[in-house]
């Protein structure tokens, strides 16, 4: 057992990471979305992990009570605190000691799991819920000498006609940050969308002050899938709900 009650689980061979509790942004209507919620100073945390997934409690869908209870409660943020340690690796890379990791339990928890972050905590939702992996949508380690980003840079991703982007992040100082979204000028498909699409915001710094804010119409480049080589596209972007924000952890 480990300081937050989880059981310890065999790491993937070769990352170095141990297996550890890694607690979850919950985000979505239409469907659930995890986001890990990373930190660079701790080596089984410098991942950013972007999932979709399927909550069930006992084969109940649990996603119309998180949509029910936001509705009720104006609740901003849900998180997950899974119930039994493991290594992140073990959701994307097979492993000759023992088996992918394709779903893990834990809890739904109004607001963060922890105080001092973007939404103080709650109740507890929903407890010994099962999250099975659908789809990864974004797995990166952060780089032990990353460059810095010439402007403000999010993945875009989603499907079923709901949007989302998610800052990219690279090094500390940094900033975590999810945000709904709506394409007004270009049909992006799920299977483009499933890619994570990397989108650049030109002459616009890189920073917490300059990330995007509920209610702005902008401008944004994209590179869209099967165009690499060549002139990334212009869309247009309406932001939606914000779903994240966070300094204090990736701030060394």
């Amino acid at each position: 057992m480990d300081e937050h009650g989880g059981m310890d689980m065999p790491g993937m061979q070769g990352t170095g990471d141990r297996p550890a509790f890694h607690g979850m942004l919950v985000f979505g209507g239409r469907s659930v979305y995890l986001s890990h919620l990373p930190m660079f100073m701790a080596p089984a945390h410098r991942y950013q992990l972007i999932m979709g997934v399927a909550l069930d409690k006992a084969g109940t869908d649990q996603l119309p009570v998180i949509v029910s209870d936001r509705q009720k409660t104006g609740t901003r943020m849900y998180s997950f605190t899974p119930t039994r340690n493991f290594v992140l690796t073990d959701l994307v890379t097979p492993n000759p000691e023992h088996p992918r990791i394709d779903s893990f339990p834990g809890n739904v928890v109004r607001g963060h799991f922890e105080s001092g972050h973007f939404e103080a905590p709650g109740e507890e939702l929903v407890a010994g819920v099962v999250a099975r992996v659908e789809h990864v949508f974004q797995f990166d380690k952060f780089a032990d000498k990353p460059q810095a980003l010439l402007e403000l840079q999010y993945f875009l991703f989603g499907r079923a006609g709901e949007r989302f982007l998610a800052h990219v992040l690279t090094r500390p100082p940094d900033f975590d940050h999810v945000i709904g979204v709506k394409v007004t000028d270009h049909d992006f498909s799920d299977d483009e969308l499933a890619q994570a699409l990397r989108v650049s915001f030109m002459g616009r710094a890189n920073s917490p002050d300059a990330r995007l804010k509920v209610g702005e119409q902008v401008e944004a480049s994209v590179q869209a899938s099967g165009q690499q080589g060549q002139q990334p596209l212009t869309v247009h972007l309406e932001l939606d709900e914000e779903c994240y924000f966070e300094t204090a952890d990736l701030a060394e």
